[in-house]
């Protein structure tokens, strides 16, 4: 499968979305209509973005893109007040939106090894990690 059919957003309830390890390319922005998702894990795929409105699915917890071909994060993602672990590792990002060590529930972010020197200075207990082969 190499896209998600702009219909997911019909499925209001849906809390689990996990489709790792296809050809997806893009997500529909209709996703954020899915306002009960908690986990979004869409690891080993091709996307090369996000939708810019993704900060609107306000009760995400879990975001698992690693291994994708994502180049930037939307400005919206800093408004994911619920996000505990995301992984962004793996991914040729040339840097993340302001407003990410806001996000005071974070505990766990996983980034790519050339955002090192980008200081991500969590206002709490978050544990960043730095991997990937990119």
């Amino acid at each position: 499968m190499t896209f998600v059919q702009p219909s997911i957003g019909l499925m209001q309830q849906l809390e689990l979305f996990e489709m790792p390890n296809h050809l997806i390319t893009k997500l529909p922005d209709t996703i954020v209509m899915c306002e009960n998702l908690h986990t979004m894990n869409l690891y080993n795929n091709l996307l090369e973005s996000v939708p810019e409105n993704i900060g609107l699915l306000f009760n995400l917890r879990d975001l698992y893109l690693h291994k994708n071909n994502i180049i930037r994060m939307p400005q919206s993602f800093s408004q994911l007040k619920r996000l505990r672990e995301v992984r962004l590792d793996d991914n040729p990002l040339e840097s993340l939106p302001p407003g990410i060590e806001e996000i005071q529930s974070l505990h766990s972010v996983y980034l790519p090894k050339k955002l090192k020197t980008f200081k991500l200075l969590m206002r709490h207990q978050a544990v960043v990690t730095y991997c990937g082969s990119i």
